[in-house]
């Protein structure tokens, strides 16, 4: 798991293993290194109050069945500007950070104008490769973003849903990458939730998304609509068909069953939570962290 913390005024990343208890600390990418971003509700509004920030997406990726060295993928965002500034990652194999500003360039991810990084929305990590959305601005479209350990635009997946404009969540299961959208009508200035689909990306090259699932609000949460607010998807299962959220209005962790079309409720969360993160226990030590006390 992944963690930023600050020393003495000095950020960096703790980079463990729980289930081992190792850990090692990392240091920031650079001085200038800006800020994660803010884990809170009024963090994409910010952006059209003007406010200029910077923030730093940093990203793990790590696969204990092909190596106990892991990486970090940096990305440093101009909120207000809504573009990229630079990419820099971090390999435990070299115990270095690289910077990509000289390679970079305007237009990478194939885009002409602004994006935003949809950074709350999911990730993937298939085939060495990681796996997050990015949202088009000029286009008005979501695009899924590849990249390797060094930060390095290996593709660009185009989001072909059949009138499903939005990608509300991605993630790896059964080797395969997994969308999940959403077609959401807005009334009374708030997005309501009409039908939730499941895609399967089963070919990279054609780039064809297959419909694998879809349900209607009704046949979900009982109700003819829910807003988008009062839930979020919080991981799509990796070896089941199961997809894992959280209910706002009661604090309940649930997972609907895609085979059954049930919907069971896992735990009471209570009140504090900002954004909930999947975690997958690994009881491998490594060589990469530091022994347990």
């Amino acid at each position: 798991m992944l963690f930023g913390c600050t020393r003495e005024d000095k950020f960096g990343y703790i980079v463990c293993n729980p289930a081992t208890e190792e850990l090692v600390t990392l240091p920031a990418s650079s001085s200038s290194c800006p800020l994660p971003p803010p884990m809170e509700e009024s963090y994409y509004i910010t952006v059209y109050d003007g406010v200029d920030e910077r923030y730093a997406h940093t990203f793990l990726m790590f696969d204990s069945a092909v190596s106990s060295h892991f990486h970090l993928v940096q990305i440093w965002d101009n909120f207000s500007m809504m573009k990229v500034e630079t990419v820099h990652s971090y390999s435990s194999e070299t115990r270095a950070w690289s910077d990509r500003s000289s390679k970079w360039k305007q237009g990478e991810w194939g885009l002409q104008g602004q994006a935003i990084i949809k950074f709350t929305n999911g990730r993937a990590l298939i085939n060495g490769l990681l796996h997050f959305i990015v949202y088009d601005v000029q286009e008005k479209e979501d695009l899924i973003v590849v990249v390797d350990g060094e930060g390095k635009t290996c593709r660009i997946i185009r989001w072909h849903g059949k009138d499903v404009a939005t990608i509300a969540f991605i993630g790896q299961s059964q080797d395969h990458l997994q969308c999940i959208g959403m077609d959401v009508k807005t009334a009374f200035l708030n997005g309501e939730l009409e039908e939730m689909s499941v895609w399967v990306l089963e070919d990279y090259d054609t780039q064809e998304w297959i419909l694998k699932h879809n349900v209607s609000s009704s046949q979900f949460f009982g109700f003819l609509s829910r807003i988008v607010e009062d839930f979020d998807i919080v991981a799509i299962h990796p070896d089941h068909n199961s997809i894992i959220l959280v209910q706002h209005w009661d604090q309940k962790l649930v997972s609907y069953n895609i085979d059954s079309k049930e919907l069971r409720a896992l735990c009471t969360l209570g009140k504090g939570y900002l954004l909930l993160t999947p975690y997958v226990p690994c009881f491998k030590e490594s060589s990469v962290l530091a022994t347990k006390d």
